[in-house]
């Protein structure tokens, strides 16, 4: 017998903490190994899992230094600013979105720190409000801030490469980026915050496509 429509989604597990309960998880991504990686925005640290749900460690704390985050900034109860995510190169190191710091932080697979760049501006490697990073399979690491409302591209040392998406003019353009991912094609892809839309462009930049739109219907987001 072969299906004609969609599989159907079989219930694995869930999860609702490790040593401690998440307080406001907001990003989960998967490392090289296929563990689970929970962003803990009010902990300021990850906790990690198994592919199988098993708890296998919290890492990170509330600061400045190397290897600390702060993942919000204003108070946890009145509407703060906040971002963060991880994401892995080929070799397993690890960079992480220091929104409220201002920074890009990386990590060799044991957690140890290697190093960080970025500070708070508006110029070429600079950031406002970094919200979401992504690498992609030649492993160059792309950043988008949604103060400055741009897409920058740096090395695995963190050497500025170039803005590769600046804002528009038009609700098909970028505006206010949330959510970052580049594809096997090396597209790069936005979702933006005032639009509600998903926007696509070329590994060049080049605009390429908008999807969805704000609604409660099939295909469009808030």
């Amino acid at each position: 017998v072969v299906a004609t429509g969609p599989s159907p989604v079989e219930f694995v597990w869930e999860i609702s903490g490790g040593s401690e309960p998440f307080a406001m998880p907001i990003d989960v991504s998967i490392d090289p190994e296929g563990n689970l990686w929970v962003l803990d925005m009010a902990h300021h640290q990850f906790q990690i899992f198994s592919p199988d749900g098993e708890f296998l460690e919290s890492w990170g704390s509330m600061g400045e230094d190397d290897g600390e985050f702060r993942f919000y900034e204003g108070s946890i109860n009145l509407d703060p600013e906040f971002g963060g995510e991880v994401a892995f190169d080929r070799e397993g190191n690890a960079y992480v979105v220091d929104l409220a710091n201002q920074r890009i932080q990386k990590f060799a697979p044991d957690h140890t720190f290697l190093t960080a760049w970025g500070e708070e501006g508006s110029q070429d490697g600079q950031f406002s409000r970094p919200f979401s990073l992504a690498v992609d399979a030649a492993d160059n690491i792309y950043v988008a801030d949604f103060r400055l409302n741009n897409v920058q591209q740096f090395t695995t040392c963190g050497a500025f490469v170039r803005t590769v998406v600046e804002s528009g003019d038009s609700l098909e353009e970028l505006h206010e980026p949330g959510g970052l991912a580049i594809d096997r094609d090396g597209a790069i892809w936005v979702g933006d915050w005032v639009s509600h839309k998903l926007l696509k462009y070329a590994p060049n930049g080049t605009w390429l496509a908008a999807i969805g739109g704000f609604g409660r219907g099939e295909g469009r987001f808030s």
